[in-house]
């Protein structure tokens, strides 16, 4: 019995290399930046005595933690629909298997 298999395939242009390339050291930006900043707050956390200091310390750091993943997921959004689109035309290649 003759078995027909489709695989489909993407070929990236140039800007399709570079935007996927954009986007993975974004990513990669991004998780090495929200670790350095985990480092700082926690450093920061335990250095302060009062209560109140530890408390500002925590608001701070939740603040700035936000504004970091903010900056992360709009940056995914824009550079992911950028590859997205620059990914090349679909072509679908079709084997006969016995």
């Amino acid at each position: 019995m003759t078995k027909i298999v489709r695989n489909e395939i993407r070929k990236r242009g140039f800007f399709g290399h570079i935007f996927k390339w954009l986007f993975i050291a974004f990513n990669v930006l991004m998780v090495v930046w929200l670790i350095g900043y985990f480092k700082l707050v926690g450093d920061l956390f335990s250095s302060q005595s009062t209560g109140a200091a530890r408390t500002g310390a925590t608001l701070g750091g939740m603040i700035g933690t936000t504004v970091i993943l903010w900056f992360w997921v709009l940056g995914d959004f824009i550079l992911g629909i950028l590859a997205f689109f620059t990914r090349g035309r679909l072509t679908i290649i079709e084997e006969r298997i016995e």
